[in-house]
């Protein structure tokens, strides 16, 4: 079991990677394996948190930010700032459309695919839907 992280504030906790989970991505649990986390892989989807290292494969344990609180993200589109943001096929952030769940709040606007992005992260528990 994957609990020890070298933080211990609560808000990043050790996980083991089902799969290649890349920095900075939002990940979600696997069903039925504790501290199993893989890359998310469909728009909208809930995001648990947001992958800390660099380089994780298959069997990797990693540290990953569940917050709530600040963070960086890799944005996956250009995005605008102070706007909801959601995960996209890649594990990426993206201004979030309307029924598709919203992770974060982009404190920063991207100008392009890949650019590396301040955000709030709301925490795994946040499952409201843009425009409700």
């Amino acid at each position: 079991m994957a609990t020890d992280s070298k933080y211990d504030d609560g808000t990043i906790r050790a996980f083991t990677a089902s799969g290649t989970i890349a920095q900075y991505h939002g990940f979600k649990l696997v069903a039925g394996s504790a501290w199993t986390a893989e890359e998310c892989d469909t728009a909208g989807e809930d995001c648990f948190g947001i992958c800390l290292d660099y380089g994780v494969t298959d069997g990797d344990r990693f540290d990953g930010f569940i917050g709530p609180g600040f963070c960086k993200g890799q944005a996956g589109a250009q995005t605008t700032v102070n706007t909801n943001l959601q995960v996209d096929a890649d594990g990426e952030f993206i201004d979030a459309s309307t029924g598709d769940v919203y992770v974060a709040m982009g404190m920063q606007a991207a100008t392009a695919a890949d650019d590396l992005i301040e955000m709030y992260f709301y925490g795994p528990t946040h499952l409201d839907k843009q425009g409700d």
